[in-house]
């Protein structure tokens, strides 16, 4: 009896333990096969972001390539595009007058809009040359006329041929007052009379000033600048007016 207790008992202790074996198997197997379908997984997914990534950087590459040939491209049309645009300037400096020639064609136009006959003015151009056979420099001052001041000491004369004058602003004291003298940071006009009936030729500014004229057959060049308080000083040479001058076929005076 007693043995075949202990023998029923030793059964259920072997029926037990295979059972949990088996649940320790099945549960086992149940973890295995969760993790390899988890590894599997993984890979497949890891494997797609691979080929996700390599679609990426093959296309990175392809743009990469297109810009830099579009870049080429504009490079080589900016390089054209400035060339062109250089061919035009040189064309057009070619074809367009300076300021100089645009003030010599003002002035042209200017005097044929005054009713001076066109081949006139053509015999001035045609005897202008190069300066030649000038005098030295003489340098005279005067006073300038004010709206205050027109008395002694107003004017000079050079080679006893051209008087020259000046009116002007008066300049102002520090309450406002009106000088005597003229203001030499204002405008200033500066009067140029040819003797024995010549005409009076103008230049305004702020001085220095430059101004010439045509006297006989002598070209006087003047320089204008500010000198002791209230005074111009005047500086003036004489230059040959050219061949046509002298034989007598060029105007007195302009």
């Amino acid at each position: 009896m007693a043995f075949s207790r202990q023998s029923r008992r030793k059964a259920e202790k072997r029926k037990r333990f295979w059972a949990a074996a088996v649940k320790l198997s099945i549960l086992l197997g149940a973890m295995g096969a969760v993790a390899y379908n988890a590894y599997q997984f993984g890979i497949a997914l890891k494997r797609d972001e691979i080929v996700d990534l390599q679609g990426r950087l093959q296309q990175a590459i392809d743009d990469k390539q297109t810009l830099e040939g579009q870049s080429a491209q504009l490079t080589e049309s900016l390089g054209a595009a400035r060339a062109e645009a250089a061919d035009y300037r040189r064309r057009y400096q070619a074809v367009v007058p300076s300021p100089e020639v645009n003030d010599l064609v003002e002035m042209v136009r200017a005097k044929l809009e005054e009713g001076l006959p066109a081949q006139r003015l053509a015999l001035y151009i045609g005897a202008a040359q190069a300066p030649h056979d000038c005098t030295e420099a003489e340098t005279k001052r005067f006073l300038v006329k004010t709206p205050i001041y027109d008395g002694a000491n107003t004017w000079v004369r050079f080679q006893d041929v051209v008087t020259v004058t000046a009116t002007g602003e008066s300049a102002l004291a520090g309450d406002g007052r009106r000088h005597a003298w003229f203001d030499p940071q204002q405008p200033v006009t500066l009067n140029f009379r040819a003797l024995g009936g010549g005409e009076t030729s103008r230049v305004s500014g702020t001085l220095p000033l430059h101004h010439s004229m045509v006297v006989k057959d002598r070209e006087f060049r003047f320089t204008a600048a500010p000198g002791k308080r209230g005074f111009i000083e005047v500086a003036a040479d004489t230059c040959a007016f050219g061949p046509s001058a002298r034989d007598g076929s060029v105007a007195q005076t302009h």
